[in-house]
């Protein structure tokens, strides 16, 4: 079989071609995969923000319980809300 050196040169620019192309999909990936990298790289080293309270108010409560824990007898009237 005959073959021209010409012949071999296209096919081995398209090859070439082929595998440096770059397409759109590629790009955004690529870009993607850059950004997710930075952000795991900066990010731990970045200083976390947070809220700092300064004023301190104290408020008196007063917690009670019921003397006896018994259950409400079964014909007691049901408590109402009072506004």
């Amino acid at each position: 079989m005959r073959s021209s050196t010409a012949e071999h040169g296209a096919e081995d620019r398209r090859a070439r071609r082929e595998f440096l192309a770059v397409d759109r999909g590629s790009l955004v990936r690529l870009v993607v995969t850059v950004l997710l990298g930075l952000a795991a790289l900066v990010g731990p080293r970045l200083t976390p923000t947070s809220a700092q309270f300064t004023d301190s108010v104290e408020v008196p409560a007063t917690v009670g319980t019921a003397v006896d824990f018994a259950p409400a007898p079964l014909d007691a009237p049901a408590p109402t809300a009072t506004p």
